[in-house]
């Protein structure tokens, strides 16, 4: 909260002088609990872009500071250094990754269980009960037959269509 204050606010007043608001504590929160989240650093860059580009005589929206904040925190955080990548691999001294004679024979024990089941199943295609090509056929020439183009294959379904429809035919 105080960073707040001293980064923002405290430059806001020198620059711009008091706000023009009734109540100038609300207004002072407000910037406090936008920004509270961003460190001194972010703010001071943010603050000063945004005195850089704001052209009126006015204070900033805190929306403006916060828009800037997360610009400059983002440019912060892009320049710190990234750590070094962890090139030792894990060692027996170390204890990690050293798995105990009971763990070693319970894995044991799972795998030729694995190896037992696999070898006892017997694999068979599943048979599909489908129609054949001709029946298909057969059904698709009888659709189109009686087809009249009213979409009467769908009475089921959308029985209130169909019925205007008829109505509107007759």
């Amino acid at each position: 909260m105080k960073h707040v204050l001293q980064a923002v606010v405290s430059r806001f007043v020198t620059l711009y002088g008091e706000p023009r608001t009734d109540n100038a504590e609300a207004l002072y929160s407000e910037y406090v609990r936008a920004l509270k989240d961003f460190d001194q650093e972010a703010l001071e860059a943010a603050v000063d872009e945004v005195i850089r580009f704001h052209t009126f005589p006015t204070w900033p929206t805190p929306g403006e500071v916060y828009k800037q904040s997360l610009t400059e925190a983002a440019k912060l955080y892009a320049k710190r250094p990234k750590p070094a990548p962890q090139t030792e691999q894990p060692t027996r001294e170390d204890g990690r990754y050293v798995l105990t004679e009971e763990q070693k024979a319970h894995n044991r024990r799972m795998i030729e269980e694995l190896k037992r089941q696999t070898i006892t199943q017997r694999w068979e295609r599943p048979t599909l009960l489908a129609p054949t090509r001709d029946v298909m056929e057969q059904l698709q020439a009888d659709a189109m037959k009686t087809a009249d183009g009213r979409m009467r294959h769908l009475r089921g379904w959308y029985p209130e269509i169909n019925d205007k429809r008829d109505e509107a035919a007759e």
